[in-house]
C-alpha cells in the first residue's frame, strides 16, 4: 500500500484570501488564465526552431565544432519545449481547450541515509543531473509496467492513453536514434545525442531543483506510513518551494516562469504567463499572514544556494 500525505486544509483561511485576490484581478483586467498571444509566440519560435536544427544536423555537411554547438542547441531547444509548451499543456492552463522519487547517489533531505559517497556530491551531481532525461525515458517504462509511480498506484488507463504513450516512444525512437543513425552514421549520432540528451538533462535537473533544493526551503518527508501535515496544503507550499531571477526577462522566457515556483505550485492551471503579475498578489500576502516569501534574486545566486545545500546534506550537516 503507497503512502498517503494529508493536509489540515479545515480553515484554508490563506489560501482562500490568495485566491480571492488573484480572481479578482484576473476578472477586473478581463483575461484568461490560460496562455495568450505570448505563449502562442512562443510556441511558433521554439518548434520550427527545433526542426531547422534538427534538419540542418540532419542534412547539411558541416564543421565538427558548429555541428557541436548546433547539437548542443538543440538540447537547450528542447528543454525550452518542455518548459513553455509541454509544462503548460500537462496542466491544462497552455489552453482553454513530478520528479525522481529514488536516486541514492544524492543526498536531498536530512531524513535520506547518509553515505560516505555524498560526502562529494556537490562536486559530481551536474554531471548525475546531465542523464535526467535519459533516465526518466526508461522510468517511464518501470512506471508503466509496474502501474505505480513509486509506492503510488497510477490509475487505470485507457486506450487513448496506452496509444499515447507508445507513439511517444516509438516516436522519440525513430527520430532521436534510428533516422540519424540511417543519415549521419551511428558515430556522429551517437556523440550528438550524448551532446544533447546531456544538455536536455541538464538544464532541466538545474531549473527544478532550484525550487526546493536550497537554502530556507521546508522539507516533510513521507514514507510508507500515512502523513498528515498540520499546515494547510497552499502554506506547505509556500514553505517548501522558492523563486528566482525574476528581473530577468531571458530567464523568464526560456524556463517557462518556473522561476515562479510559488505562483506555479499554488494555481497550477494558471498560465506561467502570467505568473509575474500574480507574483506580486502571492509575496503581499504572504506577508499578511507572515510566510517567509523565498526569493533569489539572480540564478547564480540560486544555483550557489543549491550546491551550498548539497554539500552541506552530503557531509551530514543541517542545511
Amino acid at each position: 500500500m503507497g503512502y498517503k500525505v494529508t493536509f489540515n486544509n479545515k480553515n484554508k483561511i490563506f489560501f482562500n484570501a490568495l485566491k480571492a485576490e488573484v480572481d479578482a484581478y484576473f476578472e477586473r483586467n478581463g483575461i484568461k488564465k490560460t496562455g495568450n498571444w505570448k505563449l502562442y509566440l512562443k510556441t511558433m519560435i521554439l518548434i520550427p526552431s527545433a526542426i531547422g536544427i534538427y534538419s540542418l544536423l540532419m542534412f547539411v555537411q558541416m564543421p565538427t565544432l558548429l555541428s557541436i554547438f548546433l547539437w548542443f542547441l538543440f538540447g537547450l531547444n528542447m528543454a525550452a519545449i518542455g518548459f513553455n509548451i509541454m509544462h503548460d499543456a500537462c496542466h491544462g492552463s497552455f489552453s482553454t481547450k513530478g520528479w525522481i522519487n529514488n536516486m541514492p547517489f544524492l543526498r536531498q533531505c536530512s531524513t535520506q541515509p547518509l553515505k560516505p559517497m555524498h560526502r562529494f556530491q556537490s562536486a559530481y551531481m551536474f554531471v548525475l543531473y546531465g542523464f535526467t532525461s535519459l533516465f526518466m525515458f526508461f522510468m517511464d517504462y518501470i512506471k508503466y509496467f509496474s502501474k505505480k509511480v513509486y509506492t503510488t498506484a497510477l490509475k487505470p488507463m485507457d486506450f487513448k492513453e496506452h496509444f499515447m504513450f507508445w507513439v511517444g516512444k516509438l516516436f522519440f525512437i525513430a527520430f532521436y536514434i534510428v533516422l540519424p543513425i540511417m543519415l549521419i552514421g551511428w558515430k556522429w549520432w551517437l556523440a550528438g545525442f550524448i551532446i544533447s540528451q546531456f544538455t536536455l538533462g541538464l538544464t532541466l535537473a538545474i531549473v527544478f531543483q532550484l525550487a526546493h533544493v536550497v537554502e530556507h526551503a521546508e522539507f516533510d518527508s513521507a514514507g510508507v506510513d500515512p502523513v498528515k501535515i498540520e499546515n494547510e496544503w497552499a502554506i506547505h507550499q509556500v514553505k517548501t518551494t522558492a523563486n528566482f531571477a525574476f528581473s530577468n526577462k531571458l530567464v523568464t522566457w526560456f524556463v517557462g516562469g518556473l522561476n515562479y515556483q510559488i505562483e506555479h505550485h499554488l494555481f497550477p492551471r494558471i498560465s506561467h504567463i502570467h505568473y509575474p503579475a500574480i507574483s506580486k498578489i502571492v509575496k503581499e500576502t504572504c506577508e499578511k499572514f507572515d510566510l517567509n516569501y523565498i526569493y533569489f534574486p539572480t540564478t547564480r545566486s540560486a544555483i550557489a544556494s543549491h550546491v551550498r545545500f548539497m554539500h552541506n546534506m552530503g557531509i551530514g550537516k543541517s542545511a
